[in-house]
């Protein structure tokens, strides 16, 4: 099975102009994704799924590191070749569903509509394609029906056939089930995993959700940043649980993992030792911090001994 998507040690860093900051929102992504496999990644919000998202789809570019899709490297594109991915290559599927879909045009016309922009299929094939794919997500019934005449299940069903319109090679779909109730969410991932198949397409969904874990081939978990393929997690924690890549700003800011705090008991203040080759940081405990606390326990301790003392000599 040939390889779709190749992530190389990919950073993204945005710039808060106001705060004066640099914040990571990746930190040296490895991906790999084969033709035809449905990946799902999964984590909190803020640990950067939408971020590497947007740039699976080139609607946002790596700060370093490559991206190749089908072989062709992304991060060098031209406008042009970015309209054509976005076109020919890539397939869009977001979190409300309402966003997927013209509201005010009905069912069959809002999957017309990207072939119609594309222009890769005929005119005259073009109404037989979005009627199979109407019946492939269960719409058959509701060709005729604006999306505020469906359900949230049925818009987002509308939403993947639109997204599968011009046959992209990739659909990139961001928390997909979100918006909607745990019944449907399980209707949808089930139609997915029949999709994939059927139209052997390249899926990548990320969400917080994971349910999706049961229906994916491969399952990432992001967290700050970093993924971590969770088929390999535990050879990865025996052999590399003490070695992460972690970005450090051009003012020596430096994000340390959270588990490394829970394994080291860094709290507030760490030492830091320099080397010929390497830098050690090590758990501190800040004395003048610790004086601190220990007069405000013997005030506390004096204010109660007066305290009762009053007491008594009434």
């Amino acid at each position: 099975m040939s390889l779709m998507i190749d992530c190389r040690n990919v950073i993204k860093i945005y710039y808060n102009r106001t705060k004066q900051i640099k914040m990571a929102a990746l930190r040296g992504v490895e991906l790999k994704v084969k033709k035809g496999e449905l990946v799902a990644i999964v984590g909190p919000s803020g640990a950067g799924k939408s971020t590497l998202l947007k740039i699976l789809g080139a609607l946002d570019f790596p700060s370093s590191g490559t991206l190749h899709v089908g072989g062709k490297l992304v991060n060098t594109f031209t406008q042009s070749q970015i309209i054509d991915y976005h076109r020919n290559w890539v397939g869009f599927v977001w979190q409300a569903p309402l966003r997927n879909v013209l509201t005010s045009e009905k069912a069959i016309n809002n999957v017309l509509l990207p072939m119609k922009i594309g222009g890769k299929l005929p005119k005259n094939k073009q109404k037989e394609r979005a009627l199979d794919l109407l019946k492939s997500v269960g719409l058959e019934h509701r060709i005729n029906h604006k999306p505020t005449q469906l359900s949230g299940g049925e818009v987002q069903r509308l939403g993947i056939a639109v997204a599968l319109a011009n046959d992209p090679k990739i659909i990139l779909m961001d928390e997909p089930t979100g918006e909607l109730d745990s019944e449907t969410t399980t209707e949808i991932f089930t139609l997915l995993k029949e999709l994939n198949k059927f139209f052997d397409k390249t899926i990548v969904i990320v969400s917080h959700d994971r349910y999706v874990e049961k229906k994916a081939d491969v399952v990432y978990r992001i967290s700050d940043g970093l993924l971590l393929n969770i088929d390999l997690a535990r050879s990865i924690e025996v052999t590399d649980s003490k070695e992460q890549v972690s970005y450090v700003d051009e003012f020596g800011l430096l994000r340390i993992p959270l588990h490394f705090l829970k394994d080291t008991g860094i709290q507030n203040y760490v030492k830091i030792k320099s080397a010929s080759d390497r830098i050690e940081i090590l758990p501190h405990v800040q004395e003048a911090a610790v004086s601190d606390v220990i007069v405000k326990e013997t005030k506390k301790e004096s204010k109660g001994k007066n305290s009762k003392e009053d007491r008594s000599g009434k």
